[in-house]
């Protein structure tokens, strides 16, 4: 953590940029460039995701008139950059040197309620996500434009997202999320975990190449948890004991091996959601030691990467993209994965100090109240880990406000702290 005084121009700056001191000494791809030097590099790539504009000629002119001309870049110049590939190098090794040794620290880390048995695994949740199109975007043949598709995963068990691909390359066509992770380097889907650690996927219920990932598991040791597709057809072959009188079990109604899409046996959870009413299917290749139960938590927890991705759109306002270019393309989704992952950091930081954003505590107790209510009218009991459910996954909307404000300006620590306080107490 960095120690500020009043005389340094930005605490918020300086505390958030101490995040990836580290990653930025160890990154490869340096090169001394004398008009646009690697850390300003990473520093206004960063401050694009957190400021709200329009277009990058209101970014760069809003940045230049905030620092009273202390950043000069041009946007002719950030916009050349993100057209290098060796730039783009340098910032996938800066997240990576980031994001690794967090994930080692937490990879048997329980704080979020993960059962036991899922100590060896890193655990991630996976989909795609889309932006619009440039505005200097090329349009086809019709005279459209075409969104621009990228595949994230969020780390589960401490909350950092990476990016996994870009999934389609601005033309009419929509690659499907399997033929994009098909086309990787298996082991980039490791992402770096070590020999002897197993690594798991929540995706949505369109991966369903049941002997691909099979496949991963037997050759890579990657794991995976999805829905069925309402028109799967399935064959089952065999039926799994359930311990129903575990509350961790609670809604399930049938753990079965079954046989679908020509792959070999694999394994499929029922589960009856109370609140809803709805019956669910879960695929999996995780071995039937692991609770039924805990299989539909992971699932659940799924939920939490759209809820990222609703803060890329909503809160930071990352809708379109910023260059026609598709190294452009990959360079601010690395962008926005690092502004996102130490914004993370800022909020831990935040709230070790006691600034906390009471509002969503609030909205929490609310969904929690309505839940016990459904459960209790129904005489049924609550599962045991939907209570591990109730932590507060998103970065409220006055934080992020917060933080782009003082990113430039004269502030202590001290003085930072007490001015967000002073926006919680607020109504």
């Amino acid at each position: 953590m960095v120690s500020t005084t009043n005389n340094e121009k930005s605490a918020i700056q300086n505390q958030m940029l101490s995040y990836i001191s580290e990653a930025l000494e160890r990154a490869e791809g340096k090169y001394k460039c004398h008009v646009n030097p690697d850390e300003k590099w990473v520093k206004y790539g960063i401050l694009r995701v957190l400021h709200k504009h329009d277009s990058g000629r209101e970014f760069f002119q809003d940045m230049r008139m905030d620092s009273l001309g202390e950043l000069d870049i041009v946007r002719q110049d950030f916009q050349e950059g993100l057209k290098s590939k060796r730039r783009l190098r340098h910032l996938i090794s800066i997240n990576d040197h980031y994001l690794e040794p967090r994930a080692q620290h937490s990879w048997k880390q329980r704080d979020g309620g993960f059962h036991e048995l899922l100590d060896s695994f890193h655990i991630y949740a996976a989909d795609g996500h889309f932006h619009a199109a440039s505005t200097h975007e090329e349009r086809d043949e019709k005279g459209r434009k075409h969104a621009i598709g990228h595949l994230y995963a969020l780390n589960m068990r401490n909350r950092d997202v990476s990016h996994l691909a870009l999934s389609s390359d601005g033309t009419r066509k929509k690659p499907h999320d399997l033929g994009t992770l098909k086309k990787m380097d298996i082991d980039a889907l490791r992402q770096n975990a070590k020999k002897g650690q197993k690594v798991l996927y929540l995706w949505d219920r369109a991966c369903i190449d049941f002997e691909w990932w099979m496949k991963c598991k037997h050759n890579k040791g990657i794991y995976f948890v999805t829905r069925s597709k309402e028109n799967m057809k399935k064959e089952v072959i065999g039926d799994v004991a359930i311990k129903h009188d575990c509350a961790e079990n609670s809604g399930v109604i049938a753990d079965q091996i079954i046989m679908a899409g020509g792959a070999e046996a694999i394994r499929m959870i029922t589960y009856q959601d109370l609140e809803t009413d709805t019956e669910y299917e879960f695929i999996t290749n995780l071995h039937g030691s692991i609770p039924p139960g805990v299989i539909v938590q992971l699932y659940r927890m799924r939920w939490d990467i759209e809820k990222v991705f609703n803060d890329f759109k909503s809160k930071l306002e990352e809708t379109k993209a910023w260059s026609k270019s598709l190294t452009g393309k990959r360079m601010q989704a690395q962008f926005m994965i690092l502004a996102y992952n130490i914004l993370l950091r800022l909020r831990d930081t935040v709230e070790q100090e006691g600034v906390i954003d009471p509002s969503l505590d609030r909205q929490r107790e609310r969904r929690w109240k309505a839940t016990l209510e459904t459960y209790a009218k129904a005489e049924q009991r609550v599962p045991k880990w939907l209570e591990k459910l109730r932590r507060v996954t998103q970065i409220g909307v006055r934080f992020i406000r917060w933080a782009r404000s003082l990113f430039l300006r004269e502030s202590s620590w001290s003085q930072a702290l007490s001015l967000l306080d002073g926006e919680y107490s607020r109504k």
